[in-house]
């Protein structure tokens, strides 16, 4: 299911310069969702949902520069990857990866 997301995400990146659409958004969510799913950590969840949210990342991804996309894009490849693996510490250093890079995408480090 995660790689048919970045599938997806991909797709809508491939076509739009920068992905502002509510269903690139979802897609994103639901990419997430399955990580923190996966990690079997109720209380992870309910942290991360309540400092994120679909209008704040849609307009997340209205600052994010094309090449900062593209590693955005890289980063949830790569995790699918590490996760098939059953790779809890390169996954760890992958996601650490994608929020830090978020993070400088906006400028905020």
């Amino acid at each position: 299911q995660m790689t048919r997301l970045c599938d997806q995400m991909e797709d809508i990146v491939k076509h739009e310069k920068y992905p502002s659409s509510p269903h690139f958004a979802k897609l994103n969510d639901q990419y997430h969702t399955h990580i923190l799913s996966a990690s079997g950590n109720a209380r992870l969840g309910l942290m991360v949902r309540q400092i994120t949210n679909m209008p704040l990342v849609l307009r997340t991804y209205a600052h994010y520069a094309p090449d900062s996309l593209e590693r955005s894009m890289q980063h949830h490849r790569e995790i699918v990857t590490a996760l098939g693996f059953r790779d809890g510490l390169w996954a760890q250093s992958l996601m650490q990866a994608h929020i830090r890079a978020g993070h400088a995408a906006l400028g905020a480090l």
